[in-house]
């Protein structure tokens, strides 16, 4: 697994835990919206026990994602250049944008992408066991 790829997992298992809140929620709003008849209330039934059946699904996709944050930020933690973590905590932890990490570190964001990209190699190197 690359580097890239090792970071990026953080933000795949948020992803995760979206679709799967997006799926719950659209269930319970077309539940909602189904009409008071015999058919209609079967419909609706139907649809929150699916939603309350995602549940276990949606836990296990949270505790995914808070292992895979804890995995990715014991790795980052071992980089010994102290901009090179911040800059990898805020892109990849915190999810922040290019230009705003560039602007909490008071860095331009030509600067930061130089900084990103040692981050990247020396995590690579990490990964690989060639600290």
């Amino acid at each position: 697994m690359t580097a890239q790829a090792f970071l990026d997992s953080v933000k795949d298992r948020h992803q995760d835990v979206e679709r799967l809140l997006a799926a719950q929620a659209w269930l319970r709003e077309q539940a909602d919206a189904q009409q008071d008849t015999p058919t209609g209330r079967a419909c609706r039934d139907a649809m929150l026990a699916r939603a309350a059946d995602m549940e276990p699904a949606v836990r296990r996709a949270y505790r995914e994602q808070e292992l895979q944050t804890k995995r990715v930020q014991r790795v980052i933690a071992r980089l010994p250049d102290k901009d090179e973590r911040s800059v990898l905590i805020l892109r990849h932890i915190t999810m922040m944008p290019p230009w705003k990490a560039a602007e909490a570190m008071h860095y331009s964001e030509r600067h930061l992408y130089r900084i990103y990209r040692r981050a990247l190699m020396h995590l690579e190197a990490l990964l690989n066991g060639w600290e």
